[in-house]
């Protein structure tokens, strides 16, 4: 009988523990019907211009049918609102490959300003072009560290990243990757 009890607590303490061992930010993996919205406006940020369309011109009704396209091949994996005022994201989205439906990956935080329009975009990471399935699970430590550390250093999660690198980082003023080089000079100059 008391073999029966000390089984039985122990097993439910692994139950216990197990249960516990949850992502830090499980709450941004429910997704809600904003999702289409927070895509279009990652997309006019992200992606690259339409023709015809200058950069001042994004939100124009002349590039939304674009950037609805872009949106919806986009997939918002995760997704957590900060403490700090920022909203953190890591999105999958199609790019060109020679393999049909490779995708690349993007984590970084952002703030809504008061027209529902994306303010101070920082992306932390761009992935290598990869199978979706990978990307996929690779998920929630990517998005975690990129939470946490607002960068990926994991030597593990190194293998996914393809920026930053030692020639290129994340531009905040243009919102653009760029060669490292070029944003210190330019920052210099001031």
């Amino acid at each position: 009988m008391k073999k029966l009890r000390v089984t039985l607590l122990v097993m439910a303490l692994a139950i216990f523990c197990l249960a516990c061992k949850k992502n830090q930010y499980d709450a941004g993996k429910n997704i809600d019907q904003n999702a289409l919205v927070l895509k279009k406006e990652l997309s006019r940020y992200m992606d690259k211009l339409p023709s015809s369309i200058q950069m001042k011109d994004r939100w124009s009704e002349k590039a939304n049918a674009y950037y609805t396209l872009k949106a919806d091949s986009m997939k918002l994996l995760r997704y957590y609102v900060g403490e700090d005022g920022f909203n953190y994201f890591y999105i999958t989205r199609l790019v060109p490959s020679i393999h049909l439906g490779d995708r690349r990956a993007s984590a970084g935080r952002f703030q809504w300003d008061t027209k529902d329009r994306i303010k101070n975009l920082e992306e932390f990471f761009l992935s290598n072009i990869l199978p979706e399935e990978e990307l996929d699970k690779a998920a929630d430590d990517l998005f975690d560290e990129a939470v946490e550390n607002k960068k990926i250093e994991d030597k593990n999660s190194l293998k996914f990243i393809e920026w930053p690198n030692e020639f290129f980082a994340y531009d905040k003023k243009t919102n653009s990757w760029d060669r490292q080089e070029f944003i210190e000079q330019r920052d210099a100059i001031k």
